[in-house]
């Protein structure tokens, strides 16, 4: 039933139905000629009427709509289908959308076919560590890290070789991790100074007594001394070509005090 305040609206259907073919089967009933003999006459008439159905048109209507769905129904399943890391399309936009910040990390497409449902698990629970340690790290210009806003200004062989010098440093901390007195020695580290020790306590057999040591002020100077004394005697011993298995038999007095 098609009901409209004006007849013109009701004429443009009319004429829309009839141009399909299906004019019989309407019924006006806002028509002034439709008396009850008019109307009973159209009735009979349609009842009688024979349609012979176009078989092969229909056929080829359902084709076409068929046709048209295809590409509907393959943009749903892409967009709904998971993917290797268990989310969709769809679902990864919305979970996107629903991050309310203004900050964005670029992931290289690289990373996409690689991925791992655990990997990226493990770099959530990282991102988290790193957001926390981020809002205890106090004030930028006073943070020991503050040195890497230089980055932006570093061309791409100085990045590479940083990169390539913190992963041989990851590797070289990871074998590490058995030894007791390196941790230890980390643990009590505050300065970049303390740092320059590191070589001195990479030998395991270092006793808790040299430890102490070496983190007092005034193992800096001793040390400095007793590494130019070394490197004076290397030279006289060279210099008179002594067989260093010698070395112990050898008279240091002669040489003096230098």
């Amino acid at each position: 039933m098609f009901v409209a305040e004006k007849r013109d609206a009701l004429d443009v259907v009319k004429e829309r139905i009839d141009a399909s073919g299906l004019g019989a089967f309407s019924l006006d009933l806002h028509d002034k000629n439709s008396t009850t003999k008019a109307v009973k006459q159209q009735l009979a008439d349609v009842i009688d009427i024979h349609i012979e159905a176009d078989k092969q048109g229909f056929d080829a209507a359902i084709q076409d709509y068929q046709a048209a769905l295809g590409p509907l129904r393959s943009y749903r399943a892409q967009l709904h289908t998971d993917g290797d890391l268990s989310e969709s399309l769809y679902s990864a936009m919305t979970k996107y959308l629903n991050v309310s910040t203004d900050f964005e990390l670029t992931i290289p497409g690289a990373f996409i076919p690689k991925a791992t449902v655990e990997l990226v698990g493990r770099l959530e629970e990282e991102a988290k560590s790193l957001a926390s340690l981020g809002a205890t790290a106090g004030t930028a210009q006073t943070n020991p890290w503050s040195f890497l806003d230089v980055v932006s200004k570093l061309g791409p062989e100085e990045l590479k070789t940083i990169g390539e010098v913190a992963v041989e440093l990851s590797n070289q901390l990871s074998s590490l991790e058995n030894n007791s007195n390196f941790l230890r020695f980390l643990e009590s580290v505050r300065d970049v100074e303390s740092l320059g020790m590191l070589e001195a306590v990479a030998n395991a057999s270092l006793s808790e007594t040299t430890l102490s040591y070496l983190k007092s002020p005034a193992s800096t100077s001793e040390l400095g001394e007793l590494s130019k004394l070394l490197s004076r005697l290397t030279e006289k011993v060279f210099a008179e070509a002594l067989d260093l298995k010698r070395l112990p038999k050898v008279d240091l007095s002669r040489y003096g005090t230098e």
